[in-house]
């Protein structure tokens, strides 16, 4: 099964709407000025932007031999998994060290959407093209995020009575503790893991599939399918906190939690009772991306709609001609793929159209860096973001 189809079809298996690992370091980034190390060779092709906005064209600055599946960008790298795969980059100099992902019992390991990285700790999760109990389930690499070395490896096994699919789905690390979630036919758990051997702490089983895994202020905050957002203590896995579900499709960020159901956009307070603001008329979304200032949903109907962090009041909304499949923020501008191959990017202050090209991103992730924007598919492209 190629790569891309396998992404599809872990796509239909885990419901609801899709986490973006993601920090905040493109709140305020600054241009990248690194030196190449693969030459340019591929401009998009691009169609006209609305008079007065100020066009963005993208000209290639490297490609890899190999492909993308999830990218967390943190601290000026790119860290993302791939078909047997792991790898660490940067907008400038590319590629800074990468290795094959081996499991006994499995040749077909694919990227999860399951990337972590610590001080000096970077966690990547896989799971088998082909499962059954007596092959890997769900399975994760820690790699030393300098060199590149393997530290360990940690695999769940598929339980003999499901004999079923096997899914990472989150990770995140606090203090000294890896954390990682599973999502399995009628048994979803989260695991903590000692940083440094890989070896397992304790293990908390959850009362639905995990939508999203994050970790702030030494907590570890879960958004269950029907089970709510818990707060999980990373040392023992004991609940701390147990909160209502969110409605819909959700994203937790920093202490807030925002979701959209029944026309309508939420953010929750996680450190606090109640909701923290609403606004109506908002279509059930597909995706949700929030960042220090800004909430971007995208629906399968290609509705595109931006609103403010801090208080819900929609900025612009937009459409796009296909499904929303990713969405990125920049500083200055949001960059929507999707599953049509189209990339295309709005002014983040008006929502203006400011690029659109054919890219090869069907499927596969997207992430940026200052002003920078790696694309995923079978290759992996690196491409400066330039006015035009």
């Amino acid at each position: 099964m190629r790569r891309r189809s396998v992404l599809a079809m872990l796509g239909s298996v885990t419901t609801g709407g899709c986490l973006r690992l993601r920090t905040n370091e493109n709140d305020s980034a600054s241009p990248d000025t690194g030196t190449a190390s693969t030459t340019a060779t591929e401009t998009a092709t691009e169609t006209d932007s609305p008079a007065g906005a100020q066009r963005l064209t993208l000209s290639q600055r490297w490609a890899a031999d190999f492909g993308v599946d999830f990218i967390l960008s943190d601290d000026g790298h790119f860290y993302f998994n791939d078909y047997n795969r792991v790898a660490r980059a940067i907008p400038g100099d590319g590629i800074l060290w990468q290795d094959e992902i081996t499991y006994e019992g499995s040749e077909v390991n694919l990227g999860a959407d399951a990337i972590a990285r610590g001080d000096d700790l970077v966690v990547f999760g896989f799971w088998s093209e082909f499962q059954s109990v007596d092959r890997p389930g769900a399975h994760f690499a820690g790699y030393d995020v300098t060199t590149g070395e393997q530290r360990w490896t940690f695999t769940v096994p598929v339980a003999a009575e499901n004999d079923s699919l096997n899914l990472p789905k989150g990770a995140g690390i606090v203090g000294d503790i890896a954390v990682v979630g599973i999502n399995e036919q009628d048994q979803y758990s989260v695991y903590g893991l000692d940083k440094q051997t890989g070896e397992q702490v304790w293990s908390k089983e959850t009362q639905g599939g995990i939508n999203s895994l994050e970790t702030h202020d030494s907590g570890i905050y879960l958004d269950t399918f029907g089970g709510g957002v818990t707060v999980l203590d990373p040392a023992t896995g004991s609940v701390i906190e147990q909160d209502e579900p969110l409605p819909g499709v959700g994203q937790i960020h920093v202490d807030s939690a925002f979701a959209t159901a029944n026309e309508e956009l939420r953010a929750y307070q996680l450190t606090a009772d109640g909701v923290e603001w609403s606004t109506s008329g908002v279509p059930d979304a597909s995706t949700v991306v929030v960042d220090n200032s800004l909430v971007v949903i995208g629906t399968r109907n290609g509705d595109v709609q931006a609103f403010a962090r801090a208080t819900g009041e929609k900025r612009w909304d937009t459409r796009i001609e296909g499904t929303v499949w990713q969405i990125e923020l920049s500083p200055s501008h949001v960059w929507v793929a999707d599953r049509e191959t189209g990339l295309t990017a709005y002014g983040r202050q008006d929502g203006q159209n400011v690029h659109r090209s054919t890219k090869p991103v069907s499927r596969g992730d997207i992430a940026i860096i200052s002003q920078s924007i790696l694309l995923g598919n079978d290759t992996a492209r690196l491409y400066n973001i330039q006015s035009a």
